[in-house]
């Protein structure tokens, strides 16, 4: 871009000397020849400065609004790109207004790809806000975005999309909706050759067949979904999915094999420090601990590890687990005041959980969503449409304004051309007349010239 007006300046500047045109050129003895040569480079020179100048201005102002409006449309993908990075860098966010108006511009101006990128990303911060139906909505128009039959569909994102909405339906108990996203999210990321990805989904459904008491079906995923990523990625990844059978298998009296996936999980997955304390975030680990050692009847073991979760465990999730490991414990201990004053605690917590649920409203996003389907679909082809049709008629636009200029070039072009020639031959007349008067004058000097006076050399040609 820059180097166009340069370029522009340039070439009208080299005009002059491309037709060699300068003063003190003229030879006295070719004064006709001379004439003509200055009027038609002159002419030359007016006319093609005058092409130039006025094409060239056209031409530059295409290119300029060409680049503004590609470079409108890369400073709002930078921007999206930016938010992108904050979701992946857990960056929580505090303000939507910046996501809604990528949504507004790219479900104008944007592809399909940008289009759920942009719908996603008001999802995570609807997410971060606690705003879950908003959240739910806002997913399920990313979905609804992708062009899944498309060849460069963006199945990375879709992934993550339905994998971000089913977090939002367990967070809001909603296990079978849950469990709807997970193999979603594992379908597409099948598609985008996510191995690890879909590995972590199948995982994650555990969660909900541990919730909804389908041991199992827990069971079974998790020998598969183990066996997978043991071949895949060896046995540090796999370790790491060593929590989810845990309870299924103690509830199903398979506690030997509840301490096999224990030890793995404390050995191998890099979760714990020397000490065995896990990493931050994962304290539940100590009450499912905890409940094998309970069941083993190891009591005061089991007491350490559900008040270790008490008290690193901040949350009300991990306080209503460890509370209510200490109630077990100290039931099966005989001790029925302490038993009863860590029950009701977990119940309390219990109900904080219960309290910061949106379920019901999430249940009606999402069967809105779905009542509403194929409405949203006729109504979305129909702004695709619109999109396409204002399309064409601004293409229509530019092209007309470009064959305007064009004519309007042409129509100056003619009019200085023709101007230029009238007054060419206009010149071209005056000295032809100046010529035949010169002409007559020297005729007439020669028949009034003395012979005498001519032999003595006094009659001159003038």
């Amino acid at each position: 871009m820059r180097s166009a007006l340069p370029l522009f300046f340039k070439n009208n500047g080299e005009l002059f000397s491309t037709f060699g045109y300068a003063e003190g050129t003229f030879a006295r003895e070719d004064k006709r020849k001379t004439y003509f040569s200055c009027a038609e480079n002159s002419a030359k020179i007016g006319m093609q400065m005058k092409q130039t100048g006025v094409l060239g201005l056209l031409a530059l102002m295409i290119v300029l609004l060409l680049a503004a409006c590609g470079e409108g449309h890369e400073q709002m993908l930078r921007q999206l790109e930016e938010l992108e990075r904050q979701n992946r860098a857990y960056e929580t966010f505090t303000s939507d207004s910046l996501a809604e108006q990528l949504v507004q511009y790219f479900d104008r101006h944007g592809d399909a790809n940008e289009r759920m990128r942009s719908h996603y990303i008001l999802g995570c911060v609807y997410r971060d806000l606690g705003e879950a139906p908003a959240a739910i909505n806002a997913y399920l128009d990313a979905a609804d975005c992708a062009d899944t039959t498309a060849t460069d569909c963006d199945f990375h994102t879709l992934s993550r999309v339905y994998g971000q909405m089913s977090d939002v339906f367990y967070q809001q108990n909603l296990m079978e909706d849950y469990i709807e996203a997970c193999d979603k999210s594992i379908k597409y990321a099948w598609k985008d050759r996510d191995t690890l990805q879909a590995m972590n989904e199948e995982a994650l459904k555990m969660a909900a067949y541990n919730r909804l008491e389908q041991y199992d079906k827990v069971i079974v995923a998790f020998d598969e979904v183990y066996e997978e990523l043991l071949q895949v990625y060896g046995i540090e990844t796999a370790a790491k999915y060593c929590i989810f059978p845990i309870n299924a298998l103690i509830e199903t009296g398979n506690a030997d094999k509840a301490k096999y996936y224990i030890d793995i999980l404390e050995t191998k997955s890099g979760y714990f420090d020397k000490e065995g304390n896990v990493e931050n975030g994962r304290e539940a680990f100590y009450y499912y601990k905890g409940q094998y050692l309970l069941v083993t009847e190891q009591y005061d073991s089991a007491e350490y590890y559900f008040r270790k979760e008490l008290q690193t465990g901040l949350d009300v999730t991990n306080q209503s687990m460890a509370s209510r490991g200490l109630s077990l414990v100290f039931d099966k201990m005989g001790l029925p005041d302490s038993a009863a004053k860590y029950a009701i605690y977990s119940y309390e917590m219990n109900d904080s959980v219960y309290a910061q649920m949106a379920t019901k409203e999430v249940e009606q996003a999402h069967a809105m969503f779905k009542y509403n389907r194929h409405q949203a679909i006729a109504n979305r082809e129909h702004i695709r449409a619109d999109q396409e049709k204002a399309q064409k008629e601004r293409l229509i636009a530019l092209t007309i304004a470009v064959v305007f200029g064009l004519l309007l070039a042409f129509s100056v072009y003619r009019k200085r051309k023709q101007a230029q020639l009238f007054q060419y031959q206009r010149d071209l007349e005056h000295l032809e007349r100046a010529q035949t008067k010169l002409q007559e004058l020297r005729s007439e000097e020669r028949r009034d010239c003395h012979p005498a006076t001519a032999r003595g050399g006094i009659c001159q040609d003038v």
